[in-house]
C-alpha cells in the first residue's frame, strides 16, 4: 500500500500539483547530471578498449593472445557502454 504522502505526490488533484518550478529545473539539472555521465562512461568505455585493443602484449603470450585481443576488448567496449545505458534509463526514479 502506498502512504499518503506518496499519494499526493502522484495525485494531480493535490496542492502540490502542478511541481513547482524550482522542481521542473532541478528535474532537468539531473537529466542533464545523467546525460553528461553516460557520455563520460562512454568515453572511458571506448578509451578503456582502444588501450586493451592496441597495448602489446608480451612475447610469451602472443601466441594466444593477439587473436583474442581485439575481440576481448570489443566485447568489454559493449559490456560498459550497455551498462552506462542501462544506468542511465532505468535509474532509480522513486527514491525509497
Amino acid at each position: 500500500m502506498t502512504s499518503s504522502k506518496e499519494a499526493s505526490r502522484f495525485n494531480p488533484a493535490s496542492p502540490a500539483w502542478p511541481p513547482s518550478p524550482a522542481s521542473e529545473a532541478q528535474r532537468e539539472a539531473a537529466r542533464r547530471r545523467r546525460w553528461r555521465r553516460l557520455v563520460q562512461r562512454i568515453a572511458l568505455a571506448l578509451a578503456i578498449g582502444l588501450f586493451l585493443a592496441l597495448a602489446p602484449t608480451p612475447v610469451s603470450l602472443s601466441g594466444w593472445l593477439v587473436p583474442a585481443q581485439v575481440p576481448l576488448a570489443i566485447f568489454l567496449i559493449v559490456i560498459l557502454i550497455g551498462k552506462a545505458l542501462y544506468d542511465t534509463f532505468f535509474w532509480d526514479r522513486y527514491p525509497r
